[in-house]
């Protein structure tokens, strides 16, 4: 029976608490904002925590007492229920062998509990009646990262690997280099349905105030110089704040989109690129968002939990006109690699890929690669496409590649994509045609004549530079700014290429002659 109030109403003796419960009412009381970094605090310090303690009572004042319901101890739990515990918060690889361990000891199971405590740590506390479930170690790094250094998130994984069996330690020295760990999310209100969090807040428009927000996140010591910055630099704001976002990390709101429009389609792949995307296109970040959103698949609402229906490994790069090239040849059964030297810088046919496109189809009529895009059933042309594009040297192994995963076709695309980058498209496609008719000139002038007229004089230096790569420059300039603009004479000829690539794909090719014969 519980021991009854001393005489004169004084309350009995409050069981002891253990450390983890001191030092997180401690916390409570006097940091709240370190109430949630108690586990890691009591990891660094751990075979210290006295004296852990009497520092905090040197540094805040004395221990509070426990509250009579605070301090009560919890309904006792079973055995297997603390051991699993221990491991999930020290050793979650070893979770699963805790009921072999249990069957081990039966009849030990206090000892077996004192030994993991002298190996890992105290026993984690049980958590409090309606209070959101532990989350787990990998969660919390990823959400230290996103909140303080959104640039290496993408080695949050790398790095939960390389300290196995160490997170605690880990997510105390990041406490210790950064600052406190992110407050879980609060739990969502039933709604019927799963929810996400809300995003972080959006950018402000003008560049001194987003100039401002990067050097709260990244340099607080520069605060409220964004404005003497930007005076200074005036006219090239988007420049330095490209330099910024490289030295400090992309914006945390971009991040967290991105990472949503790519988990919700399937790209889990491509979170470790954000960071180089958003640094790429840093001041453009909507017009890069939409861009992906018609490549790739629409992004899931806000506060949604739910991904859209699963889409398509979508068209997410223009095909090269080399790689079309060597996709020609492999089908006409010709080995590719006789060819790749001429295609090469130096080689007769570099900067002429185009030219010996048109003659390929002028001697065969049509290309006879099928016309299946990403996302189809063909595992064979989408597997074609991608060594095609990134590895040209390797395609007479793709007989034996496609045998070994016959199988497995979702798992080989995946692993293409994961090796070399996104799955590229038959070509032009009707969300952004070819350019037709006119000349890469007259469409990469078109594009800033729109959109960045300042640029123009660029024009000549831009195709110089990347003489047989106009079409992967056009696709850079169309992901930076905005559509393709029309090109007048070559609208009808555009028009007629979607028209084919929407009902009869295979005859794509042969528009322009059937233009020119009906013009």
């Amino acid at each position: 029976a519980a021991a009854a109030p001393a005489a004169g109403g004084a309350p009995a003796a409050q069981a002891p608490r253990d450390h983890a419960s001191r030092v997180r009412a401690m916390f409570e009381k006097y940091d709240p904002s370190k109430a949630a970094n108690t586990d890691a605090f009591l990891a660094k310090y751990k075979g210290q925590e006295e004296a852990f303690i009497a520092k905090l009572v040197e540094k805040y004042g004395p221990e509070p007492a426990a509250s009579p319901s605070a301090g009560a101890p919890a309904a006792p739990r079973d055995h297997a229920t603390r051991i699993r515990a221990i491991f999930e918060k020290y050793d979650p690889s070893k979770a699963g062998n805790a009921d072999a361990l249990i069957a081990k000891y039966k009849g030990q199971e206090e000892a077996l509990i004192a030994k993991l405590v002298e190996k890992y740590g105290p026993e984690p506390a049980p958590p409090a009646a309606g209070a959101p479930a532990p989350r787990d170690p990998a969660t919390r790094i990823r959400a230290i990262f996103q909140k303080y250094d959104p640039a290496k998130i993408g080695n949050a994984d790398a790095l939960i690997a390389k300290y196995k069996g160490q997170e605690e330690a880990l997510i105390a020295k990041l406490v210790e280099k950064y600052g406190p760990e992110p407050a879980a999310p609060a739990a969502p209100a039933a709604t019927g349905g799963s929810s996400a969090p809300a995003l972080p807040p959006k950018p402000p428009s003008d560049w001194v105030a987003r100039i401002e927000e990067v050097f709260k996140r990244g340099e607080p010591a520069k605060c409220g110089t964004a404005g003497a910055l930007c005076e200074k630099f005036k006219g090239n704001e988007a420049a330095v704040f490209k330099k910024l976002i490289e030295k400090y990390g992309p914006e945390p709101y971009w991040v967290e989109r991105l990472t949503r429009l790519f988990k919700a389609n399937g790209k889990d792949a491509l979170v470790a690129k954000i960071p180089a995307y958003l640094n790429q296109h840093a001041g453009n970040e909507e017009q890069l968002l939409q861009s992906l959103v018609a490549k790739i698949g629409p992004e899931p609402p806000e506060g949604s939990g739910a991904a859209p229906a699963a889409a398509a490994s979508g068209p997410v790069v223009n095909i090269s006109t080399k790689a079309k090239v060597v996709r020609f040849l492999y089908y006409k059964g010709v080995n590719v690699n006789d060819w790749l030297e001429r295609l090469e810088p130096g080689g007769k046919y570099h900067g002429k890929e185009g030219e010996l496109y048109q003659a390929l189809l002028s001697k065969h009529e049509k290309d006879p690669s099928p016309p299946d895009p990403p996302g189809s059933d063909n595992t064979k042309a989408r597997v074609v496409n991608m060594y095609a594009e990134y590895a040209p040297d390797k395609m007479t192994g793709i007989p034996t590649i496609l045998e070994k995963y016959k199988d497995r076709p979702d798992e080989l695309i995946a692993t293409l994509v994961k090796k070399y980058g996104e799955e590229p498209c038959r070509g032009a496609t009707a969300a952004q045609p070819q350019g037709g008719s006119r000349s890469y000139k007259e469409r990469i002038e078109a594009i800033y004549t729109k959109y960045c007229p300042e640029k123009l004089a660029n024009v000549p230096g831009i195709l110089e530079k990347y003489k047989g790569k106009e079409e992967d420059v056009i696709q850079k300039l169309v992901a930076t700014y905005g559509p393709e603009p029309g090109g007048g004479a070559g609208d009808f000829l555009e028009r007629v290429r979607r028209f084919y690539l929407k009902y009869n794909p295979e005859k794509v090719d042969q528009v322009p002659s059937l233009v020119e014969k009906y013009k």
